[in-house]
């Protein structure tokens, strides 16, 4: 018959081992949780095609390449590719900027990149918000993090500050999130 003292050391026995294998399976929940967050987090401009560029030369050269007219005052253009995965997760999001947008009285021009795109613009999907002299308003992702959705929007945050006047004339290449690189 087992006795009391017996008993206790047996159950203490049990309950470290439980926190060991608790422990240790923790630990491998957060590195394996980390590993897969790290990975679908992507560089917005890796290639660093922006780095010293003025916002002049950045409109100039988009609106080049995507053979859209000079002077296209007020207008957000949305710039995705077709077969990026991020377009799916974002799709909310795009669809409130682009409404946010048409109610701000600006035309918005849609452009899908072809597959193989080697242009000034690093990363899909991607936007670009001019304002009444056709002038930079912003050029960036919509968003950062991993759903790259509502609540991270830099976007969002733009054309709020650029309806009360304030215009950042900000290119925003420094940001990690789901996006997909152009060549």
């Amino acid at each position: 018959m087992p006795t009391l003292n017996n008993s206790i050391t047996h159950n203490a026995k049990a309950t470290k081992y439980h926190y060991g294998v608790i422990c240790i399976w923790l630990i491998f929940t957060i590195f394996t949780a980390s590993y897969f967050i790290r990975d679908r987090l992507t560089l917005f401009d890796p290639q660093e095609k922006l780095t010293n560029l003025t916002q002049r030369m950045l409109v100039k050269n988009i609106l080049e390449e995507l053979n859209l007219p000079k002077h296209l005052p007020n207008t957000l253009i949305n710039i995705i590719d077709e077969g990026c995965r991020c377009n799916l997760i974002s799709r909310d999001h795009l669809a409130d900027v682009k409404r946010n947008a048409i109610n701000n009285n600006m035309t918005v021009i849609n452009i899908t990149l072809p597959a193989r795109f080697n242009g000034i613009i690093p990363s899909t999907p991607s936007v670009l918000a001019l304002d009444h002299n056709s002038a930079l308003i912003y050029f960036g992702p919509y968003s950062e993090g991993l759903a790259c959705g509502k609540g991270e929007g830099i976007i969002d945050l733009v054309l709020s500050n650029y309806k009360k006047g304030f215009n950042a004339q900000l290119i925003m290449a420094n940001s990690e999130g789901c996006y997909c690189n152009t060549l």
